[in-house]
């Protein structure tokens, strides 16, 4: 056995982003074997709990930045910091299973998608947003946070679904409320247990629950535009590719 200690890689590439959120500036450095390992394992369950824990893991040890707090982002920042350190570390070209568009087609595709044309819509949108409730009451909502992710995820996959969406519409307008503002004393939501924040929701108008709704439906997304053509049907298709399952 040798006495010479392997040598250890100390550096790895860096790239500054911006968390589409914050708009603050943050160092990433590229995913060691280890952590692509961890990525490869979560992935392999199809767990989409597991899969969220392990990007949460390999994103807060690869953000050199002492005081990010993961659990201050929303779930496009989770994507885009992801895609981009995805990038920095094995490439701008990724492999993903597309299925056909054409209902009557059962084919699935390999396409190649480049990561580097990844896109945020809309570039430019509200962080927060005050919603008068009355000329005493308004509310101030915002984009969940990491630790509601699960919720996240669920809505935007299941919005188009009549069964089950209107609950989790429910659980998105309580994450996405932060404050009250009544005779203007500024009130933290989520100081209040949740049967309080449920009747508060309950008793909002209809066209003010409508505009928090909206808010909620037209939030940002990392978007990934690409064309293939089905291997089974051949036909030319336009595909644009949102959300982290997508690219598992």
């Amino acid at each position: 056995m040798s006495s010479i200690d392997l040598p250890i890689l100390s550096s790895q590439p860096t790239e500054s982003i911006i968390v589409p959120s914050s708009g603050k500036s943050i160092t990433i450095r590229a995913y060691l074997v280890k952590e692509e390992k961890q990525l490869l394992l979560a992935a392999e369950t199809r767990n989409q709990s597991k899969i969220f824990d392990a990007m949460c893991n390999v994103i807060v040890a690869c953000v050199l930045e002492k005081d990010f707090k993961i659990s201050q982002c929303t779930s496009f920042d989770l994507e885009y910091v992801f895609l981009m350190l995805r990038t920095l570390s094995v490439g701008s070209s990724a492999p993903v299973k597309v299925k056909c568009q054409d209902e009557t087609c059962k084919g699935e595709t390999e396409v190649i998608v480049e990561l580097g044309s990844v896109s945020l819509v809309p570039e430019v949108f509200e962080k927060t947003k005050t919603i008068k409730v009355s000329s005493k009451i308004s509310v101030v909502i915002g984009y969940p946070r990491i630790k509601m992710l699960d919720v996240n995820e669920k809505f935007f996959k299941e919005a188009a679904k009549e069964e089950g969406s209107s609950k989790l519409l429910y659980d998105m307008i309580d994450v996405s409320i932060s404050k009250v503002i009544s005779d203007d004393v500024l009130l933290e939501f989520h100081d209040y247990p949740r049967e309080k924040r449920d009747e508060f929701v309950e008793n909002l108008p209809s066209s003010v629950f409508a505009q928090i709704s909206a808010f909620i439906q037209n939030a940002p997304k990392v978007v990934v535009a690409t064309e293939f053509d089905c291997v089974l049907c051949k036909k030319h298709q336009k595909l644009e590719l949102n959300g982290i399952s997508d690219f598992f």
